[in-house]
């Protein structure tokens, strides 16, 4: 009987893009004052994240990550950007999203610590936040900044952030880290999966 393709034959049948020669202007969506400039890894991964439905970005410490978290929203034009990342950058985020709404079009965004997660009586916070605004998971996108925090899939954090992308199949994900694995590609897995879907 017929077998279907193997998952090495999905895997190369995936699109590839290169998106060097769109890092040489900052998109029109983006309505920058020009007072500040992006960098051409920003431009090509904003690029590539309205272009996929989401992001799973290895990019390197150093190269803006926190500023592309503040613009994921932006450049899928949602409503509102749920940006996890570590306890100690939340309040560095914050100032980053003020600063950036004076030069670009920033969408509203809610600052969540991985930490959070973690506790027993906080496993709906991602839920409360879209009744909070009244949003449909369609209309948000989850950024997960640093997103090696949440490689572990054993953890109670890594999998409450599964469950909530499992129900909501509509929401987009975009996924960061300068270390994304250690060890061995399993790390990321369902990171990429998330983000990518079928693109994974």
């Amino acid at each position: 009987r017929p077998r279907g393709p193997t998952e090495i034959t999905r895997i190369c049948d995936v699109r590839s893009v290169d998106y060097v020669d769109s890092s040489a202007e900052v998109p029109a969506w983006l309505n920058a004052s020009g007072d500040l400039e992006l960098r051409p890894v920003q431009v090509a991964a904003l690029n590539a994240i309205r272009d996929a439905g989401g992001g799973f970005l290895p990019i390197g410490v150093g190269h803006g990550k926190s500023w592309l978290a503040c613009l994921a929203a932006t450049a899928l034009d949602k409503k509102l950007a749920i940006i996890m990342a570590p306890a100690g950058t939340l309040s560095q985020l914050r100032d980053t999203l003020a600063d950036l709404s004076k030069h670009f079009d920033v969408r509203p965004a809610e600052l969540v610590s991985y930490a959070i997660l973690s506790r027993p009586d906080k496993y709906t916070v991602l839920a409360d936040l879209l009744e909070k605004h009244g949003l449909t998971s369609d209309q948000v996108v989850l950024v997960l900044d640093e997103a090696h925090r949440i490689r572990n899939q054993t953890a109670a954090r890594t999998m409450r952030v599964i469950n909530f992308a499992v129900k909501h199949p509509e929401l987009s994900v975009v996924a960061m880290s300068g270390t994304m694995t250690s060890k061995a590609i399993a790390d990321m897995s369902h990171l990429s999966e998330m983000a990518l879907r079928d693109q994974s």
